[in-house]
């Protein structure tokens, strides 16, 4: 089974996006969630200004919020 992802950024947004979870990586949900946290992250730095300052990440991973909110 391959894992999949998904970064949501509203209705009809061109910057939602998915994908499978690279091949050579762990197919586990736990990976599957990171890796669209970073794939959503990457796609916020490069079209907001630098001078952002604060990202409002929702998630219904309780593995994400956990790990997210003990850094």
């Amino acid at each position: 089974a391959r894992g999949g992802w998904g970064a949501f950024f509203g209705p009809q947004s061109q910057y939602n996006s998915w994908a499978l979870v690279p091949p050579n990586a762990p197919q586990t949900s736990t990976y599957a969630e990171l890796y669209a946290l970073i794939a959503a992250l990457d796609t916020v730095r490069d079209i907001l200004p630098l001078s952002l300052q604060r990202v409002f990440i929702v998630s219904d991973s309780s593995y994400l919020v956990r790990t997210l909110r003990s850094i």
